[in-house]
Formats: C-alpha cells, structure tokens, sequence
C-alpha cells in the first residue's frame, strides 16, 4: 500500500467506454450519470472561460464513497491540464480507470472549439493498494 500516490497518464482518444462492473464488489455504474451530466456544463464553461480555474467534475455526494473524488480541467497556453483526484484505487483495476479516464478528457476534447496542442495529466492517489490487501484483517 503506497500512501499519497501520484502518476502521470498519456492521453489518447477513447471513444467508446462502458461504465459497468470492474468486479464483484467494484462497480462504475453509478459514475456514468454523473459523468454524462456535467459534461455539458464543464465544455460550455471551459468554451466561454478558456483560462478559468474553477471546471470540475466531481463525485461527491452524502453517503456515496466514491473512489474518484474529482477531475480538475485548466486551459493554459494550449495545454489542457487535467487533475484527477482519487480517495483510493487498486492495482488491479489501474487500465479500466485510466480508460474511464481518457474517455471522460476524449469526451471534453470533442466538445472544445478552443485550441489545444498539448494535455497534461495528473493523477492523485490518497491510498494506492491492491485488493489483495483489503482482504487483510
């Protein structure tokens, strides 16, 4: 178990994601409409506000612990920077999120008419483990 992680992801485009069960007790389900209802509100804002700090896609609500905390998206000098925060993530399930992820940043890029030539993204960790550790007593 690694305390307070952090790594870099290359983007490519992803155009297709399933939000569905990473395994029997992992699930994304409940990620999709929250994803797919703030998107339109984080292109406009980032269209009309291109320098802006404030466009985040967060998951937070009362009694619903995600994993993914919150993406952070900042335009600066035709970078996209994007900041992902996570309470926790296993090992395991490390390529199913950075797919949700890239789909999520390839979804934002589609809706953009500002100019990008690079992105930039950060991954935050607050706990990075395997499964095989939480099964521990």
């Amino acid at each position: 178990m690694i305390i307070n992680y952090q790594y870099k992801i290359p983007y490519y485009p992803i155009k297709n994601f399933e939000f569905t069960d990473y395994d029997e007790k992992i699930s994304v389900r409940e990620y999709e409409g929250r994803v797919r209802g703030q998107l339109p509100s984080i292109i406009d804002t980032l269209n009309k506000y291109p320098g802006c700090r404030w466009v985040v896609l967060t998951m937070y609500e009362v009694n619903f612990h995600s994993c993914l905390l919150n993406i952070q998206f900042q335009i600066y000098k035709e970078i996209l920077y994007v900041t992902i925060n996570l309470r926790s993530q296993a090992i395991e399930f490390l390529e199913k999120d950075k797919q949700m992820f890239l789909w999520i940043i390839t979804q934002v890029m589609n809706g953009l008419n500002v100019r990008i030539e690079n992105i930039d993204i950060v991954v935050h960790i607050g706990n990075f483990h395997s499964r095989k550790e939480l099964s521990k007593p």
